[in-house]
């Protein structure tokens, strides 16, 4: 068989206002499914990152065909055109690398198996619109290979992730891995003083009190309060801009959290006022391993492990088949700002505000809260605090 030079070419029409406008609002629905699946972590504090995951598992349902990428679609809240959806995504991974003031970096990265054949097409949308880098790596030596992987998703988050890849998950067979890495890292608008922390009070349940570090300050913030869902919310603006901040939720009530999250669909949408506001918040610090897996299952992606169609990316129909989707995530919270990262692997085997000025408010962080870092609308971390101090 003779093996012609084969020329594809991308087509893609400027992106209209109403569908990135729409990205904005699917990608809030899919934080809110994510969260909410999570259930591994009840509990416990942890931190995922909707926006990883998104663009991974986007560029990944670009090589499917069939059940394999309407399942992924769905799950992800995307339209049903590949070209709408990778001009909304080729916008989104641009605009990440363009903001002042704070540093917000997205990589993506394809490992192949030596000599394996990835569709030429497949490689130029990764290139192109998900601004991917490619790579060989020989699976045979999964100690190794893992080593690569990890290695350059470590540069890329600034050291804060390490192993994102276990070398037991990686066979010989192994076909690819996809692999996501964001990392960010952002100074508050108004920064707390350390002189003014001190351990105080948490409560982790009305009868489990513990001590810690807390941070304090009286300024001008965006708050807002959510009589539906018995809540108050304090946005801390990054430096550079008002595109990027941080939100916190804190339930009234002490033990509110589960409520809270019982209508987390209603959590990322809210709208700011200016207020001068009295805020005392704990330090904190987050990492976390979440099985991806479980929860695209959960959010009913099934074929894209067993019975599955990514021959737009390698093989044909049923030979190549997703065994594991992993993130990792890690998150600073301190007087000078956040510093936060993760990064999403994807490992293919054959089958087997500001207007309004009130009185003087209060938020007091003092007991379980929910989370979430916003950037240009878009929500790209989210979490919960239930302890401080891990």
């Amino acid at each position: 068989m003779l093996k012609f030079l084969t020329i594809a070419s991308i087509f893609l029409t400027p992106i209209a206002a109403n569908e990135l406008g729409k990205f904005v609002e699917t990608n809030k629905d899919f934080a809110a499914a994510v969260y909410t699946k999570a259930t591994k972590h009840k509990g416990e504090n942890f931190l995922i990152c909707p926006l990883s995951a998104e663009i991974v598992l986007t560029l990944a349902q670009n090589g499917a065909k069939g059940k394999t990428r309407s399942e992924i679609r769905k799950a992800l809240y995307l339209p049903d055109s590949t070209e709408e959806i990778n001009s909304i995504f080729k916008k989104v991974v641009t605009d990440l690398k363009n903001h002042e003031g704070f540093t917000l970096r997205s990589a993506n990265r394809i490992y192949v198996k030596e000599k394996y054949p990835i569709k030429e097409r497949f490689v130029k949308v990764a290139t192109e619109i998900y601004d991917s880098s490619s790579e060989n790596v020989d699976f045979g030596k999964p100690k190794e290979a893992a080593k690569v992987i990890n290695d350059w998703v470590a540069q890329e988050t600034d050291d804060k992730i390490h192993e994102l890849i276990n070398e037991k998950s990686l066979r010989e067979d192994t076909v690819a891995v996809l692999v996501n890495a964001l990392y960010l890292q952002a100074s508050w608008r108004k920064h707390f003083k350390k002189t003014l922390t001190r351990s105080r009070d948490f409560y982790k349940s009305e009868e489990n009190v513990v001590q810690v570090d807390t941070m304090m300050k009286s300024d001008y913030f965006g708050y807002f309060e959510n009589k539906k869902l018995d809540a108050k919310y304090l946005q801390m603006q990054f430096k550079g801009g008002r595109n990027g901040s941080m939100v916190v939720v804190l339930p009234n009530e002490k033990e509110g959290l589960k409520k809270l999250e019982g209508k987390i669909g209603e959590v990322y949408r809210s709208d700011f006022l200016w207020e001068y506001v009295d805020v005392t918040l704990p330090k904190f610090r987050i990492e976390t391993s979440i099985d991806f897996k479980k929860i695209l299952k959960k959010l009913g992606v099934k074929r894209a492990f067993t019975r599955a169609d990514f021959s737009e990316m390698a093989g044909k129909k049923g030979e190549v088949a997703i065994t594991d989707v992993v993130q990792k995530t890690y998150i600073d919270v301190n007087e000078n700002g956040v510093e936060a990262a993760a990064a999403t692997a994807i490992m293919y085997h054959p089958k087997s505000l500001m207007d309004f000025f009130g009185e003087k408010k209060s938020f007091i962080a003092d007991h379980p809260f929910l989370f979430y870092i916003i950037i240009d609308d878009i929500v790209v971390f989210t979490g919960r605090v239930v302890s401080p101090s891990g």
